[in-house]
């Protein structure tokens, strides 16, 4: 087995994606574990969005930038994926959903210093 890890800069827009897609493809009788992680500055603007939440700010802006991002990402390596697009427009619904949803800030404020990940939808 062979265990490939992409995130953060390698996947920072469409040409990264594509390159991935290009890496794995040099194994197609290999059994794969394929890790993804944020792609480019996913995870600060993650943060960006918490902390205007845990400031009594609106984080709708943030989150459209965001979301933006990824389907205009994804919009290029996949047009007319509708699967994906519904996902997506899934994951960005579940992220507001979860800001809204009243928790107190302390928990999110601790959360974030503690371990730097927001999960949307979790809990």
């Amino acid at each position: 087995m062979k265990v490939f890890k992409f995130g953060g800069a390698s996947v920072k827009d469409a040409a990264g994606v594509r390159n991935v897609a290009n890496v794995l493809s040099h194994f197609p009788d290999d059994d794969l574990l394929i890790v993804v992680s944020a792609m480019g500055k996913t995870t600060n603007a993650l943060e960006e969005v918490v902390w205007a939440y845990a400031d009594g700010k609106s984080t709708n802006t943030s989150l459209t930038r965001l979301k933006a991002f990824h389907a205009g990402v994804l919009h290029e390596v996949a047009p007319g994926d509708d699967a994906a697009v519904e996902a997506l427009s899934h994951l960005s619904k579940s992220c507001s959903a979860h800001l809204g949803n009243g928790r107190p800030v302390a928990w999110i404020r601790t959360t974030t210093r503690s371990c730097r990940l927001v999960r949307c939808g979790a809990h």
